[in-house]
């Protein structure tokens, strides 16, 4: 698949660990994640993302992964 991304344009890869929680609708965890996005360098977005999902979590149920990647320069 190609997607199309524009110079600045931030894309998140994740597992379901990240929004899954037992007794929630997985709409609030997608929302909470949205929330955390902002078109930053990667490293700040995923640290953002974690610490807006994960924070409050006392013992994660299920395994978590980030991947975001950021379109810097052009072809």
């Amino acid at each position: 698949v190609t997607v199309p991304l524009s110079l600045g344009s931030v894309m998140c890869f994740y597992t379901d660990g990240l929004v899954e929680r037992r007794g929630q609708p997985i709409d609030l965890g997608l929302d909470q994640l949205c929330a955390a996005m902002t078109a930053d360098r990667a490293n700040v977005v995923c640290s953002r993302i974690m610490r807006a999902l994960t924070d409050n979590l006392d013992e994660p149920e299920d395994d978590t992964a980030v991947l975001v990647m950021r379109r810097t320069t052009e072809p």
